[in-house]
């Protein structure tokens, strides 16, 4: 990925398929926005406290497993914002633990409201490992590595001022050379959607964090 415009304008003398984007790298650039990329290390095993998808929860004494209309909500991961050493607008501490509503049957729909949930606490160190019967988890666990990058709109609908006819050839053309730099997962930036019946991306609210809606965005498909 690429951690700011100037990076991406370097790319484009040596890159044919990036040429659409000569004419609009000063708009790119008053658009784009930091964000911190997260990548999986498949080959590490996670601490209990690292920033991690699966696994067992760290939670404060007393957590309620939180539970949905037809059952329990299963762990997806947490993001220790410690691991994280990019400048950024998040805090330079605090456990961020997400949950989400599936359940086998198929009733608990990705797009309805409250199909993740998300916990903040700010201190770490009085987070222990859930304990108890109650709770869907998910045993295996990944680790995460975050870097960062820059966030710029991937779809038409996520802005109002481009510098372009939308759905035109040029459009496409930019939306196209833009694609290959665009994160699946990462914190901040703007929000992502994907149309397709198959894939799903989930965007977190977590005002409380960064003073800000979209904080997290998980893309996943099947």
């Amino acid at each position: 990925m690429i951690a700011n415009i100037d990076a991406l304008a370097s790319m484009i003398p040596v890159s044919g398929e990036l040429a659409p984007l000569t004419a609009h790298l000063d708009y790119l650039r008053d658009i784009a926005q930091p964000c911190i990329e997260i990548s999986l290390l498949e080959s590490v095993a996670p601490a209990p406290a690292a920033s991690r998808f699966g696994g067992v929860p760290m939670v404060p004494a007393g957590f309620a497993w939180p539970a949905h209309a037809v059952g329990q909500y299963r762990f997806l991961g947490q993001v220790n914002f410690g691991d994280i050493s990019s400048p950024s607008a998040l805090p330079g501490a605090g456990m961020l633990s997400l949950f989400y509503a599936e359940d086998e049957d198929g009733a608990c729909f990705w797009g309805d409201p409250d199909y993740v949930v998300a916990y903040y606490w700010d201190d770490p160190e009085q987070l222990a490992q859930f304990i108890g019967g109650d709770g869907d988890r998910v045993q295996h666990s990944v680790a995460l590595d975050f870097n960062a990058g820059i966030s710029i709109p991937r779809h038409y609908e996520l802005r109002n001022d481009w510098p372009f006819e939308q759905y035109s050839e040029e459009a496409d053309r930019v939306l196209s050379a833009l694609s290959p730099f665009a994160a699946d997962d990462y914190l901040l930036g703007y929000p992502s959607f994907d149309s397709l019946a198959a894939c799903r991306t989930w965007g977190v609210e977590a005002k409380k964090i960064a003073g800000r809606g979209q904080i997290l965005t998980i893309s996943q498909c099947q």
